[in-house]
């Protein structure tokens, strides 16, 4: 996905429930070091605000997608 670096889709869910993650769509954000950073965020509303505070942050390796013209 452009502007996310180091973005992990679970198709088999293990990562899921290492990390507590229950629900779909969810989302948790993982330090670099494999510990959870944030607690799982469930649905649209919840893994947008998530993203935005890890791209305002600076956390888990996100960087802004840049805006085309």
């Amino acid at each position: 996905m452009r502007g996310l670096d180091g973005l992990l889709i679970d198709e088999r869910g293990s990562a899921a429930k290492a990390y507590g993650v229950q629900a779909t769509p969810a989302a948790v954000l993982v330090s670099a070091g494999g510990r959870v950073a944030r607690p799982p965020a469930a649905g649209r509303d919840a893994i947008e605000a998530l993203l935005r505070l890890a791209l305002r942050d600076g956390r888990g390796g996100l960087t802004a997608p840049s805006r085309r013209r």
